[in-house]
């Protein structure tokens, strides 16, 4: 079973729309209200007292006192896999790096697991005028669609093909959703983690109020 974690209420209804597709029995959905606590940054107490974490630990059965070492150890989780799914923009990448603070600091061994994972879907999608045969190019981000415009030449792209921006998952039809769900494991993105130690420095060198400097040489 897998938990997807959503930006807000129009992600979550595009969830909704693919959970037949995949087995609604398998899949759970929880939107989140706003950005997660940083989680680096926040006392314990307060961390504790979150709304938000506290609801995501209740959904997931997730016991601060376990280590998480076993797989007897996660077969006491209600869900095998929290998968997020942000929008595929620069607060859609917060987000998710938020969420990935709060899973190292709190329970590092599930990353080990391959707990914790990704979806990503496209930021921009390239059809072709005129031509229903041509398989949509799908881009993640815009750095990688603006290469490939400037190959193709700008002119040509004009007059060739039509560029759809998806602003948010909001954007997404239904059909789309669907399509999205339908070829899951081609949007997945599952974090694989080699150095724990080293993972745990750069988590706290983005998120720590204290390491402005440090982020600023990054």
């Amino acid at each position: 079973c897998s938990l997807i974690v959503t930006e807000g209420d129009s992600a979550k209804t595009m969830v909704v729309s693919g959970r037949p597709f995949i087995g609604p029995d398998k899949i759970g959905v929880f939107p989140l209200k706003g950005k997660l606590l940083n989680c680096v940054a926040a006392s314990r107490a307060a961390i504790l007292k979150n709304l938000e974490i506290q609801n995501l630990c209740k959904i997931l059965g997730l016991q601060m006192s376990n280590k998480y070492e076993t797989e007897e150890d996660l077969r006491t989780l209600r869900y095998r896999y929290l998968i997020v799914l942000t929008d595929a923009d620069v607060d859609g990448y917060h987000i998710f790096s938020l969420i990935a603070g709060f899973v190292t600091t709190f329970f590092p061994n599930l990353l080990k697991h391959g707990f914790l994972q990704r979806m990503c879907t496209p930021v921009i999608v390239v059809s072709k005028k005129r031509n229903k045969t041509f398989t949509p190019l799908e881009f993640f981000d815009v750095p990688s669609f603006k290469k490939w415009e400037t190959n193709e030449g700008q002119e040509r792209v004009a007059q060739l093909y039509n560029i759809k921006y998806y602003k948010g998952l909001g954007t997404a039809t239904r059909l789309e959703a669907v399509a999205y769900f339908k070829k899951m494991h081609r949007y997945l993105r599952p974090v694989t983690v080699d150095d724990l130690g080293a993972l745990k420095k750069q988590i706290t060198m983005l998120f720590d109020s204290k390491m402005a400097h440090e982020r600023k040489e990054w």
